[in-house]
């Protein structure tokens, strides 16, 4: 299976991302892209491999949660869950720029004390996402379409605290995108998902791809358009949170 590129420790001038992956097919993708073309360091802590993540956030200018299989509304076959919530909410604390992606936004909403729930329905492929309001105003949505289609592949949701900021929904699920306080983001969608990955999700989970239309073949024949239709936004996106992090001095030691 083809991997990230390997990772070097940063100079102490260099930026530096903490991002955790929970599965190797739910890795950095395009945002260790976005992050390296802005000179920012990727510390990639994978779970299965490492365990969990460290409680310190000494040296670091940024948190990223990336996606899995998992719920982040329980500890079964979640051995790390806890501790992650913890990171998170010391980074939540500290004001680090901060990105949840689909499982890492339903942590996000967990550690800042909002709610996830169970889906009436799972969301799977290509969807339409609308841009709140709040979002045309947003340092990072704002520059986004008002309307793009987004691949999502999940089957909880947020309920983000009443402090948090809503930026975008779909018509299944309210919450697509939130800011918690000026840095944190969680993004329901999956912006840093290319059609490699979008291929292993359908072989490891085809009663799931089943759901959207065409099934994971329909999926796969409409994937290289609509992910070059994604770009602009996943540039926005992804570009957005590097330059966050570009900018926030890491934490001291």
């Amino acid at each position: 299976m083809q991997r990230e590129p390997p990772d070097h420790p940063a100079s102490p001038q260099v930026a530096t991302v903490l991002v955790i992956e929970h599965t190797p097919d739910d890795g950095p993708g395009a945002l260790g892209r976005a992050l390296r073309l802005a000179g920012i360091a990727l510390r990639l802590h994978r779970v299965r491999r490492d365990g969990p993540p460290p409680a310190g956030l000494a040296g670091l200018a940024g948190v990223a949660v990336l996606g899995g299989g998992m719920s982040a509304r329980s500890t079964s076959g979640f051995a790390t869950r806890d501790a992650e919530l913890r990171l998170l909410e010391a980074a939540l604390r500290a004001e680090l720029p901060v990105l949840g992606i689909c499982l890492g936004a339903q942590l996000l909403t967990l550690a800042a004390g909002g709610r996830v729930y169970r889906g009436a329905e799972k969301e799977i492929g290509f969807v339409a996402v609308e841009r709140l309001p709040a979002g045309a105003s947003d340092p990072i949505f704002g520059p986004a379409p008002a309307h793009f289609t987004a691949l999502n592949w999940h089957e909880d949701g947020c309920e983000p605290p009443p402090q948090a900021v809503r930026l975008a929904r779909s018509a299944t699920y309210p919450v697509q995108g939130f800011r918690i306080g000026r840095l944190a983001y969680g993004v329901q969608f999956h912006p840093e998902a290319g059609r490699r990955e979008l291929a292993a999700w359908i072989r490891e989970a085809p009663g799931d791809a089943a759901r959207a239309p065409g099934g994971g073949a329909g999926l796969l024949s409409t994937a290289g358009p609509r992910l070059a239709a994604l770009a602009p936004v996943r540039q926005v996106l992804l570009g957005g949170f590097a330059e966050l992090v570009r900018t926030r001095p890491a934490v001291a030691a």
